[in-house]
């Protein structure tokens, strides 16, 4: 696969996010969450009881400080007993720490002085007071500066429980929105700024503002109050609904806000804002409000009726009534969190994720408010126990909100696709199938993990049925409220309700079936071997799409599952029986199972994994594979009461491309499956099919095979479009929009004229423009198609402006333009002037160009064989110059050569490279050697590929074009 065209991290993040609405998926923040993984842990024997936070902040000076009172109890497994460890941030300064009274269960009251007084109420369940409580005398860091450590003059005693006090102080955040930070807009009527004060300690931030048990499971109670300046437009809201307002005592030109106790939950949801922002109007009776800017207070509307709608599905799905008396939706200004805050009670969003133009339905906002709802329940109701378990909850949320937003849909908006998570599914597949997964990013491990057991989830929701798997999940809820859980608790739970109500088989456990799924890097193939005589053979192993040139073959592969096999057998009226989910069978973790009885008869075909219920892929015997292909090129394949669902066409072609991929499954019966797609209307089957239409492409760029198949492609596609029609008709529903747009990019890629024309119409205007270096005033997305397919001077134009763009214009902008005008072009003489421009200047024009931007040309180039042809032509040609210019840049040079010589393809291409590393061998320098002879092991790899597929290939599509 070429480098520069491929799937990228961010492409394979796209397509993750694609299932939940089309945006990048937000309301995980792996990255900060990641680093805490590895967090010092606070040592067991204290347990914090409750909370009284009172909390003022300055916005003119950004400094807050505050007092802290931390109810607390001591158990018998703490070993320093005179030693009391928290978390307390290595800037935030802590003060007169104290532990001065000793109660069983103390209440609290607030007085409203400057230094907060909080007083504890004697009651019938008051424990004895020690004589001498403990004092403390000394407060020392630990040395990363994390850990508060408050040493007392002798040792507390297991069961009672002590007070806590400190007042600290601190600066605000003005740089990012983490912590307490400060926040501001502009009233666009009257230029005024306006500022706001916010709190989002999300993962790990609590303890940058008071001192606090800091992680997940230690929760408790919190009672806040926070100080305000008197008589402005100032409000505060906060997790809970507001109590009172009353002066301070000492400065009566300030008031303390004081809301009510909260129920127990931990520290990192804790949050409060004090702004001008106003509330929409609501129905009575509504405990949602959702706040804005007052100039768009109007834009919020759709939100503040979706949202009662979203908490009303919630609870009656969950079983839970939504454990708080209100809860906020606040559009913040200028919110740069990566994911929204979904604090319990109280929730920050970007403006964009939940302001709309327009009260009509909305499949963008409605997927934001879901997802953080939902997390209302999973996530601060119940909690994962640490920071290495949060994929386990956005696994969960995931799966109830996809279903929410697919509740909440208008019925004429709904299709299937939107219940199932395709794109998800597919970047999964596409990630395990590969041969290092993670390789180019390990830190989307987590994204990745959170979308699998996403489809576990389902998996299991879908076996053990839904009634079952709801019921468990509303037991488990009710049974850890206010409480932490882990993966394996949830996972067991699951098992032993399954098997009370008979739905899941004594011999299977769900623990074990979820770890053969979790615990691996892989993705299992399951062969379906038909006799036609009443039985059939099932065996699994791992499945690697693009095994590597050094690949390891000779290691066994130890990996199995579970598998669920569930079996769609055609029946006798040539319908396919699709009404169970219920498995044929558990396959246990071995390799293969014989003679189990075949519920299709010889002259039909059977279905396995419809609707990619299980995350595999199932290969067939040659003959069901053609009963299957035969019935689906029928009219009644597609529609009526014989049809096989959109779902499952969509399964059966991705499973058959990918397997002929692998090596698999030969390419003619691939291929020839995707013959129905000429009638095809639906989005689910056409959705695999782009996605591998890009990644056959570069196997076959530069050849014969590979121009024939831009021509199939190009008469599938140009079918399609014509039956799409136009954009812009009244109530069109969203997937049909979706699929034009899919179509159009296709057949722009493929140089149709139509496209094209249309494309180079637009660029015009940037070319017409008096100003073209002041900005690009068209959509990048005709940029590529212009560029490939348009003349030199419209390429000359880009590169140009490229040249004269303000360095201040957007990096992303920039790197685009650059990026499109390397990975785009045919025609040799652009990519050649482009490498002249980059490889060969000297003086003020080399400075154009970063080591970021060649290595991004080079990646580009050599996604494409007219680019690296020509790059390895242009190598060649101007070797004595490149080798002078790059010798002092060896980690460039090693890319170059790299770049040059390591994607041709065919056996006539690696005698090419094989000739030009002997007559330059010994002057490549030792790092560029070692990479050279990884690139000759993989051209060497793709020709026996090319050798082995080609004619097969090649033939099959001759076919086509003169069928």
């Amino acid at each position: 696969m070429g480098k520069g065209r491929g799937f990228s991290a961010l492409g394979l993040l796209l397509l993750l996010g694609a299932a939940l609405g089309g945006r990048v998926p937000r309301g995980a923040d792996f990255k900060a969450i990641n680093h805490r993984h590895s967090d010092v842990r606070l040592p067991p024997g204290l347990k914090p009881e409750s909370y009284f936070l009172q909390l003022q902040p300055f916005l003119e000076q950004d400094l807050f400080r505050g007092h802290i009172f931390i109810n607390i109890t001591v158990t018998s497994d703490l070993e320093k007993r005179d030693l009391i460890t928290l978390h307390a941030g290595a800037k935030l300064k802590v003060k007169h720490v104290t532990l001065d009274e000793v109660y069983a269960g103390p209440t609290f009251t607030v007085t409203t002085t400057t230094a907060p007084v909080v007083e504890g109420e004697n009651t019938t369940e008051m424990a004895e007071e020690i004589d001498e409580p403990p004092k403390v005398i000394s407060v020392d860091r630990e040395p990363q500066g994390q850990l508060l450590l408050i040493r007392l003059s002798k040792e507390l005693i297991p069961g009672y429980s002590y007070r806590l006090g400190a007042e600290f102080s601190g600066h605000m955040n003005n740089k990012s929105s983490d912590g307490l930070f400060k926040g501001h807009y502009v009233n666009q009527v009257t230029g005024n700024t306006h500022f706001f004060v916010a709190a989002h300690f999300k993962p790990s931030f609590a303890r940058t503002v008071f001192p606090c048990f800091d992680e997940p499971h230690f929760k408790a109670p919190v009672t806040v109050s926070i100080a305000r300046p008197k008589d402005t437009d100032l409000r505060t809201i906060s997790n809970m609904p507001h109590v009172s307002t009353l002066p301070m005592v000492n400065d009566i030109s300030w008031v303390w806000d004081t809301f009510e106790a909260s129920p127990p939950m931990s520290t990192y949801a804790i949050s409060f804002l004090t702004s001008d922002l106003m509330a929409g109007p609501s129905e009575e009776g509504d405990i949602v409000k959702v706040y804005a800017r007052p100039a768009l207070s109007e834009e919020s509307e759709y939100a503040r009726k979706v949202a009662p709608k979203a908490l009303d599905y919630f609870e009656k799905t969950l079983g839970v009534r939504f454990p708080l008396a209100k809860l906020d939706l606040v559009a913040l200004p200028g919110f740069n969190a990566p994911v929204p805050a979904e604090n319990w009670g109280l929730v920050f969003y970007r403006e964009g994720d939940i302001l709309s133009g327009s009260n009509t339905y909305n499949r963008w906002v409605t997927s934001y408010v879901v997802n953080e709802l939902v997390m209302q329940w999973v996530g601060s109701l119940i909690t994962p126990e640490w920071w290495q378990d949060v994929w386990m909850n956005r696994a969960l949320v995931n799966f109830l909100a996809r279903g929410a937003a697919y509740q909440l849909e208008p019925e004429e908006e709904r299709n299937s696709h939107e219940q199932t998570p395709a794109a998800a599914v597919y970047a999964l597949y596409y990630e395990y199938s590969k041969r290092s997964p993670y390789a180019r990013q390990p830190s989307m491990k987590d994204i990745i993990s959170a979308t699998k057991a996403e489809v576990v989830i389902r998996m299991l929701n879908f076996t053990i049925s839904q009634k079952t798997f709801m019921n468990t999940l509303r037991d488990f809820i009710n049974a850890k409220s206010y409480d932490t859980y882990t993966p394996e608790q949830f996972w067991a739970a699951i098992g032993t309700r399954a098997h009370r109500e008979g739905t899941l088989p004594l011999a299977v456990s769900s623990k074990a079936v979820a770890s053969t799924w979790m615990n691996g890097n892989r993705i299992p193939l399951l062969t379906v071997t038909r006799n036609y005589k009443g039985s059939l053979n099932l065996m699994q192993r791992q499945f690697i799409r693009d095994p590597s040139f050094d690949d390891e073959q000779d290691v066994e592969d130890e990996s199995l599952w579970w598998i669920p096999v569930i079996m769609a057998p055609q029946l006798s009226d040539g319908s396919v029986d699709l009404a169970s989910k219920a498995p044929a069978l558990w396959m246990p973790p071995t390799r293969q199972i014989e003679n189990l009885s075949d519920p299709s008869d010889p002259e039909n075909f059977l279905i396995v994994n419809p609707e990619d219920i299980g995350l595999f892929l199932v290969n067939y015997d040659a003959q069901n594979w053609k009963l299957l292909g035969d019935h689906l090129l029928r009219e009644e394949g597609r529609s009526g009461p014989n049809a096989i669902p959109p779902s499952t066409r969509a399964k059966l072609l991705h499973d058959a491309l990918n397997l002929a991929m692998a090596g698999a499954l030969d390419f003619s019966t691939a291929l020839s499956l995707t013959r129905f797609l000429k009638f095809e209307k639906q989005f689910e089957p056409w959705h695999p099919f782009f996605n591998m239409v890009d990644m056959l492409s570069k196997k076959l760029d530069g050849t014969k095979a590979g121009k024939l198949f831009s021509l199939f492609v190009l008469r599938l596609t140009s079918n399609l479009d014509a039956s799409l029609g136009e954009a812009g008709l009244p109530n069109e529903v969203a997937w049909k929009g979706k699929l034009r747009s899919n179509t159009r990019h296709m057949l722009c890629s493929l140089g149709q004229e139509n496209c094209i024309n249309k494309a180079r119409d637009i660029f015009a205007r940037w070319v017409r423009s008096k100003t073209p270096d002041a900005s690009i005033p068209v959509p990048s997305r005709v940029f590529c198609p212009v560029f490939a397919y348009g003349s030199k001077e419209e390429w000359n134009f880009g590169f140009e402006r490229f040249n004269h763009l303000s360095s201040s214009k957007a990096a992303a902008d920039r790197s685009y333009l650059l990026k499109t005008l390397a990975g785009c072009p045919r025609d040799p003489s652009k990519i050649e002037r482009l490498l002249t421009a980059i490889l060969l200047s000297k003086g003020t024009k080399s400075e154009l160009f970063s080591d970021a931007d060649i290595r991004l040309v080079l990646g580009e180039i050599s996604g494409r064989h007219a680019g690296y042809l020509e790059l390895f032509r242009f190598t060649k040609t101007h070797w004595k110059q490149l080798k002078e210019n790059f010798h002092s840049r060896p980690h460039l040079w090693t890319a170059l050569v790299t770049a040059a010589t390591s994607n041709f393809k065919t056996v006539e291409e690696l005698k090419m490279v094989e000739q030009f590393i002997e007559e330059h061998q010994g002057h490549f320098g030792s790092a560029a050697e070692g990479a050279l002879q990884k690139s000759l092991e993989r051209v060497q790899f793709e020709a026996e590929w090319s050798k082995k597929h080609l004619p097969e290939i090649e033939n099959w599509l001759v076919g086509q074009m003169v069928d």
